[in-house]
């Protein structure tokens, strides 16, 4: 329940946001390229990967 809800509000609020160039969103990750790595962050329990 909690990765639909999230998922949905950073669907309408990224695009908006600052880091909409370097973050997206994939299945029930948000992937965001870092100049160092790239980070996967998980949206049900916000673990960063």
């Amino acid at each position: 329940m909690a990765v639909k809800t999230r998922k949905l509000v950073l669907e309408k609020l990224l695009p908006r946001l600052k880091i909409a160039k370097v973050a997206e969103i994939k299945g029930k990750f948000l992937f965001v390229k870092g100049t160092l790595h790239t980070y996967k962050i998980h949206l049900g329990c916000t673990n960063i990967y």
